[in-house]
């Protein structure tokens, strides 16, 4: 299923820098897990690209959510270069959800010079950073 979720995200990068340059908008992905489909719209809800997967079909939503999430977030970290030269306007979000739950999260923020991932990325830079300065005023 793997495979087919990152084909849906290489659909989603063809369709992305072909027909949409000079958007404001943000990229709203959403899985449907009683359809099992997988859809990528715009802020107000045009589809970018909609694609079935039956293996979707009756899992639980939160299984749903973390491998497909897993899947997205290691999918755009490789394609960090193509993401930033992407011809939509910046700042973007890229926003995951899972239908009928209360879960949108944002994947990643690509901005003109920077794509930040979310938070657990984040997680104990405070400490590295801190570290590093006490190595740095040990001279």
């Amino acid at each position: 299923m793997e495979e087919k979720i990152r084909h849906f995200c290489d659909l989603l990068l063809e369709r992305l820098e072909e027909e949409f340059s000079d958007r404001a908008t943000d990229v709203h992905i959403s899985l449907d897990g009683v359809r099992g489909a997988l859809a990528a719209s715009d802020d107000e809800g045009e589809l970018f690209v909609q694609r079935q997967l039956e293996e979707l079909i009756g899992i639980v939503p939160a299984e749903a959510h973390a491998l497909a999430k897993g899947v997205f977030k290691t999918y755009f970290e490789e394609r960090r270069e193509q993401l930033e030269n992407l011809p939509i306007l910046k700042p973007f979000d890229i926003v995951f959800e899972v239908m009928g739950e209360d879960n949108e999260e944002n994947i990643l923020t690509v901005d003109s010079d920077m794509i930040f991932l979310d938070s657990e990325i984040m997680e104990g830079l405070s400490d590295d950073l801190d570290s590093f300065w006490q190595s740095l005023s040990v001279d």
